[in-house]
């Protein structure tokens, strides 16, 4: 009897342990995944640079190279604001040491230089009305070209047009260095192209022909450039095309 009893009694032990180990599995185990922002870091500089991008304090590239370049990349984001800081790793001088505004999604951040030898910064957000659901607003700025054998006229004469409404231009404005158009509102996914003449003497620079900037790369705000950037297809003139800073 009591080896029966014995038996009996461990057996009671080892379903109850049974039991909790069951119990143990059973309970979920909840993972927080902090949000993400997918972060698209893009450089328009007139002189040569090569940036180390680094956010919340930890390496995204070393690698962001200019005049011209783009680089996505996934980032945790612990909250709404995010420390980014930008370092030329040519000269090791710290560029930009901010902090900005994130948002779960697509992030743009974009380096600019519009001359040679100033300091490359964030595209300024303009102070702007928000555009309607669905379109873009898009203005242009005459800069300095990168290539220094295109000339830097002291103005230059643009008929705009927005392909998608007709070949004819839908506004004219004589632009002098470094100033800008005012804001163009248009459905995403229009195509603006420009005849440009030199006012001194009349002269066609650029016929528009291949230059033409398609608002579905767009979002938001943004600061189309248009610069030289060598003989153009009409023999005898400049090529302008039209490039996306901010």
């Amino acid at each position: 009897m009591g080896k029966i009893k014995f038996s009996f009694t461990r057996f009671i032990i080892l379903l109850g342990f049974i039991a909790s180990l069951l119990v143990s599995c059973s309970k979920e185990e909840y993972i927080v995944q902090l949000p993400v922002g997918l972060f698209t870091f893009t450089t328009f500089t007139q002189d040569t640079f090569r940036f180390k991008v680094e956010v919340n304090d930890a390496l995204v590239t070393d690698s962001l190279l200019s005049p011209t370049f783009s680089l996505t990349s996934r980032i945790n984001l612990p909250d709404s604001m995010t420390k980014l800081k930008v370092t030329d790793l040519k000269t090791n001088q710290v560029y930009i040491d901010t902090v900005i505004k994130s948002f779960i999604g697509a992030n743009n951040v974009s380096i600019v230089q519009f001359a040679s030898g100033v300091k490359p910064a964030l595209a300024p957000i303009p102070n702007e009305p928000l555009p309607a659901p669905g379109n873009s607003k898009v203005r242009f700025t005459y800069i300095q070209p990168i290539s220094p054998a295109v000339p830097f006229f002291d103005s230059i004469k643009c008929l705009i047009r927005n392909n998608s409404l007709g070949s004819l231009p839908f506004d004219s404005i004589v632009l002098r260095k470094f100033q800008s158009t005012k804001y163009y509102e248009t459905r995403i996914g229009s195509r603006f192209s420009m005849i440009i003449y030199n006012p001194a003497d009349g002269s066609l620079i650029h016929n528009g022909s291949s230059a033409s900037l398609n608002t579905s790369i767009l979002s938001g705000f943004n600061t189309a450039v248009f610069f030289g950037v060598g003989l153009g297809s009409i023999s005898g003139t400049y090529n302008f095309q039209i490039r996306k800073a901010y």
